[in-house]
């Protein structure tokens, strides 16, 4: 790894965990607590260990903040359909990974199943 792409790499860290670790504000800004629920979950990626329970329950929190003040199953559906990408990337992949992965899509699919169920309309006729 480069120097160049290490700092990139660092820069970019650095930016989804400052944001994860910034307070949730209750504000009217769909698009802002969508973002922090997304570094949410890009940290849920890049760690280690399998995401928990209070991982998910950081996330459903900010989902329902912003369905709350300017919600729609519009703009939740393409919430829903980012988790099901989440879903389909780890559905597949080296031997060595499938442990790890299968756990990722679970959670995401979680995830999904709760976004679906939790606000009307979001959920996808079909």
């Amino acid at each position: 790894m480069t120097c160049a792409h290490k700092h990139r790499k660092f820069g970019l860290d650095q930016a989804v965990r400052e944001q994860a670790n910034s307070t949730l504000a209750d504000k009217d800004d769909f698009w802002g607590l969508i973002r922090w629920a997304d570094a949410q979950t890009t940290l849920a990626i890049v760690q280690q260990s399998t995401p928990s329970f209070e991982d998910a329950e950081r996330i459903k929190v900010a989902y329902r903040r912003a369905w709350r003040h300017v919600g729609s199953p519009v703009k939740m559906r393409s919430v829903t359909e980012q988790l099901e990408f989440y879903e389909d990337i780890f559905s597949d992949g080296a031997p060595e990974t499938a442990t790890r992965r299968k756990s990722l899509a679970a959670w995401f699919a979680e995830l999904r199943n709760f976004v679906e169920s939790e606000f009307p309309g979001v959920k996808a006729a079909g």
